[in-house]
């Protein structure tokens, strides 16, 4: 898990207008200094290298 994430949400795009996009994710955080954290988090960047 990565640390100072408040809430996560994603889902599977349904929609026909999906410009090729196949997933959605919206990341909450405790604040922006959590927000510039999470990129380079090796965490994040494992599902980055992923996808």
């Amino acid at each position: 898990m990565i640390p100072r994430i408040v809430d996560l949400l994603k889902g599977i795009n349904f929609s026909e207008q999906s410009k090729g996009y196949e997933v959605g994710l919206t990341v909450r955080f405790e604040d922006r200094d959590a927000l510039s954290k999470y990129g380079p988090h090796p965490r994040h960047q494992e599902i980055v290298s992923y996808l």
